[in-house]
């Protein structure tokens, strides 16, 4: 027994368009896993270019079984909350609340949530409680990252794209859900409807480049040059090894620490 179901499984022995759209997850993976390697980001970047390709694996042998199998909805659905925590691992050192003193509360908070959303879950399979976490887990680093974004002065025209693809995604997910609630799911591909699944990952997986390019702006001020990666041991402390690296890049370093003030 598996928690969610889609119209495709419903009309189809094999979910051919569900599961061949999954190939966009492997492709901007591997893209940003090679940008990330060649740039020296933080290993964060890195783990969630690879939890990624573990979402991509999952939602194939998912969609793959025709949405039968519970193993394969939990490797494509709890990678997504890890790759959620990498997201939040990616906007340290950015906002007050990714700073210590408050980072150990912070990551607390974030992790403690999905821990215990995610045993829930398993536990009775209520797909309404993996939902609610993964939002959670989105609108915290979210929300951190477009804070910050205001304080640098960073344009927030990366943030605006994100929100436009992930919303238009959603709708489009909710569409077919409702749909398949209702039992009026498409039998024929010439209806736009069939292929909203399809849709949704065509949409959540620039969702991940994007939000990624928005935290990566907001830690080194651009999305091109390599970040400058400092030592535990540097005799800087984390404040102004992050001032450092805003200053290499042209932020307005000093107009963001006034605001702070």
């Amino acid at each position: 027994m598996v928690a969610v179901r889609w119209c495709e499984a419903e009309v189809r022995a094999f979910e051919w368009t569900n599961t061949l759209s999954n190939g966009i997850f492997a492709i901007t993976a591997y893209v940003g896993w090679r940008l990330a390697k060649e740039r020296g980001l933080p290993f964060e970047f890195v783990a969630a270019e690879l939890l990624l390709i573990v979402v991509f694996v999952g939602s194939v042998l998912f969609h793959g079984t025709a949405g039968a199998s519970w193993r394969a909805e939990l490797l494509d659905e709890l990678p997504m909350m890890l790759l959620a925590h990498a997201y939040l691992w990616s906007v340290r050192d950015i906002h007050p609340w990714t700073r210590p003193p408050l980072w150990r509360r912070t990551l607390l908070v974030g992790a403690g949530v999905p821990i215990v959303g995610a045993v829930t879950y398993v536990w009775w399979q209520n797909y309404a409680v993996f939902i609610n976490t993964l939002t959670f887990q989105y609108f915290l680093a979210g929300g951190i990252a477009f804070s910050a974004s205001r304080k640098i002065g960073a344009p927030l025209r990366t943030w605006y794209w994100f929100i436009e693809t992930f919303a238009f995604g959603k709708i489009i997910w909710e569409i077919e859900q409702y749909r398949y609630r209702e039992g009026t799911c498409p039998t024929s591909t010439l209806n736009p409807v069939y292929w909203f699944h399809a849709g949704w990952h065509v949409f959540a997986a620039p969702c991940s480049v994007i939000f990624l390019r928005t935290s990566r702006r907001c830690r080194v001020g651009s999305t091109r040059a390599p970040l400058i990666r400092h030592r535990r041991d540097s005799s800087l402390t984390q404040a102004a090894a992050h001032h450092a690296a805003m200053r290499f890049h042209g932020e307005l370093w000093v107009a963001t620490r006034r605001k702070e003030v």
